[in-house]
């Protein structure tokens, strides 16, 4: 009867902590430690660069709206390249993509899929600081 009483408390105190328990442990975490507020940087400081990599595949429908969220990202145009992979495609996606001037359309007239066009892709870009992947169809904020 005692290792019943015991599991059960033991049981009912790992459900606590999973709902109340962890939140109270951060809460208090933050509260003894205090925030640390990194300052936003300067336009004097170096940023880093960035390749937001668009995959679409017959995605004539979105592909210029999704291009046009990209180039109206609050980034530096210098630090930033917008690359749309489009292999395979059928459609007018990669004669949409290549009206806008800076953005890199790689083609290719097989399909080997999604990931084997990213790849490519990634490899493409060289080296930049960050990598954002997205679909054709997706708009960031």
């Amino acid at each position: 009867m005692l290792i019943l009483k015991t599991l059960f408390w033991i049981l009912a105190g790992l459900v606590f902590y999973t709902y109340v328990g962890y939140g109270l442990f951060l809460w208090m975490f933050v509260r003894l430690r205090g925030r640390k507020n990194d300052p936003l940087p300067t336009p004097e400081q170096k940023l880093p660069s960035v390749a937001h990599i668009i995959a679409a595949y017959n995605e004539q429908d979105f592909i210029s709206a999704k291009i046009t969220n990209a180039l109206a990202m609050d980034y530096p145009p210098d630090k930033m390249r917008i690359v749309v992979v489009a292999d395979g495609s059928s459609d007018d996606t990669v004669a949409l993509a290549s009206a806008f001037p800076g953005v890199e359309v790689l083609f290719e007239p097989s399909r080997r899929g999604k990931v084997a066009a990213i790849n490519r892709a990634v490899t493409r870009t060289g080296a930049v600081d960050i990598l954002i992947f997205s679909d054709a169809n997706t708009l960031i904020n």
